[in-house]
């Protein structure tokens, strides 16, 4: 039990990846701690709409989980707008925040609302 949270905490720091800061486009493919912003950061965004792929979606929710780890946050953000999405890795933008990268999943049969899954070293 104890090998296997050692492993989990290991690849949730990112010292798995380790190895592969001297691969080229590895900086790029290792974000740092905070380019992710926080939990609060997105709240203080709920109603605001975030461009992805040309379209305009409007953040309505963001969803935290009960905290295991201290230094891990984990939490869902649920945007809202037009059907025609896939799920996959997107680029939103956003006056404030600027522009992210994060993995989008439909949530709805309609198609008209996504989620956002993060997990965050605190």
């Amino acid at each position: 039990m104890n090998r296997r949270r050692s492993l989990m905490f290991a690849a949730a720091s990112g010292s798995l990846l380790a190895p592969l800061a001297g691969l080229p486009g590895a900086a790029q493919a290792l974000p740092s701690r905070s380019s992710v912003p926080a939990a609060a950061r997105f709240s203080a965004l709920v109603g605001q709409r975030f461009s992805v792929a040309g379209r305009s979606y409007r953040l309505e929710a963001v969803r935290t989980a009960p905290r295991a780890n201290a230094r891990l946050e984990q939490f869902s953000l649920v945007l809202r707008g037009r059907a025609g999405l896939r799920d996959g890795l997107h680029r939103l933008h956003h006056p404030v925040l600027g522009e992210l990268q994060l993995q989008l999943a439909v949530s709805n049969a309609r198609g008209t609302t996504l989620r956002a899954d993060i997990s965050r070293l605190a």
